[in-house]
């Protein structure tokens, strides 16, 4: 998905987790359809609906829409939040410290 972003393509994503933090920090909310995890049905619905939606709109722009800074301190924070510490090496800095 992060690839696609930055190569200027339209994007659907299901906004759970790591790829709608990611689609979020879009520069252009219009080429990327952010689908709410629900019932199959809802959840069916609005990628049917994205892609008719994407099929039909013109391609426009070439320029990259991911803000690689803005998705990269995003991605920072989700791997601070997961390790549950505000320094993500923290952790192996006081493991090796046990170990000498």
């Amino acid at each position: 998905m992060t690839e696609a972003l930055y190569s200027a393509r339209r994007v659907i994503v299901l906004d759970h987790g790591g790829a709608g933090a990611i689609a979020r920090r879009a520069r252009d909310e219009n080429r990327v359809a952010l689908i709410e995890p629900g019932a199959i049905e809802s959840v069916v619905a609005g990628f049917a609906e994205a892609l008719q939606s994407h099929f039909a709109a013109p391609d426009i722009d070439h320029e990259p829409l991911l803000d690689r800074a803005a998705a990269t301190a995003e991605l920072a924070r989700a791997v601070r939040q997961a390790l549950g510490t505000s320094n993500p090496t923290s952790g192996s800095n006081s493991r090796q410290a046990n170990e000498d």
